[in-house]
């Protein structure tokens, strides 16, 4: 039934009379003292006006608000279980992909803890070859300059060949550590696979809110006067959990524990 159907006709034509009367009034501009008091007359009149059609509105209103009432009051059971079972699947979707969410962080941390681990490793045996090195050419020199002092002929040429040696190695070390140099910083660059945790299911909001538990009201009245937090004497005021929502659970006092409250909110399109 369209609108305009609902309205008696005579109430259509009065207001169509009293709204063309509005025109006369235009927009005012009060000189002077009896403008002022014809003013006031005519709010009067108005407001009158205005009051008796507000009337007939929630009067002709009223019926249908009642037909309405019923089809909410038909449907609300219905909608309740049908929001009740998506709440409920919602809460099961919620806490397999938290237990994920927790399985992937600890692998993370894993993978982690091996990476640095083996860049430490790395850096470990990339100075214990550099020390190596710089030991060996220190003999290496040594023998060069025993060499030149030495005797005999045989005598020389035997420190020469050690000495030849020691570099030899040198450069086996040096290499070795330019090869775990590498390494290190191709390990240091990797980065640790981050796999998926929680994603709400479409048309859900998850909204983690946190709420106090009273284990010992003196304790936490005595730390609330003595830190002069006068407001949360009233330990069931909403003021104490919206403290340590704000602060997303990290909060804490004498007496007191904080709890998580996950709460799920659907936005649900049925398609039938």
């Amino acid at each position: 039934m369209e609108t305009t159907q609902l309205i008696p006709a005579g109430i259509k034509a009065q207001i169509k009379t009293d709204l063309a009367g509005l025109l006369s009034y235009g927009k005012v501009t009060i000189t002077n003292a009896i403008e002022r008091e014809n003013a006031g007359h005519a709010i009067v009149t108005l407001k009158r006006t205005y009051n008796e059609y507000e009337a007939k509105r929630k009067d002709l209103k009223e019926p249908h608000l009642d037909n309405w009432r019923k089809v909410d009051d038909y449907f609300r059971d219905p909608l309740a279980a049908f929001k009740a079972a998506i709440n409920e699947l919602n809460q099961g979707v919620y806490a397999f992909d938290e237990a994920r969410r927790i399985e992937v962080e600890k692998e993370q941390k894993r993978l982690e803890d091996e990476r640095l681990a083996e860049c430490k490793r790395l850096a470990d045996i990339q100075d214990a070859k550099l020390r190596e090195e710089e030991r060996l050419r220190e003999e290496a020199a040594a023998l060069a300059k025993a060499a030149e002092d030495a005797k005999t002929a045989t005598e020389r040429d035997a420190l020469i060949e050690k000495a030849n040696t020691a570099e030899r190695v040198a450069d086996v070390a040096g290499a070795e550590a330019v090869d775990a140099a590498q390494a290190g910083a191709r390990a240091a660059d990797q980065s640790t696979v981050v796999l998926q945790g929680y994603k709400k299911p479409k048309g859900q909001t998850v909204k983690k809110l946190y709420k106090v538990e009273i284990l010992d009201p003196v304790a936490f009245i005595r730390w609330a006067v003595a830190n002069q937090k006068f407001h949360w004497l009233e330990i069931k005021d909403a003021l104490v959990n919206k403290e340590v929502t704000a602060n997303e659970g990290q909060w804490s006092a004498p007496g007191v524990r904080v709890v998580e409250d996950v709460r799920f909110y659907n936005k649900v399109r049925l398609v039938v």
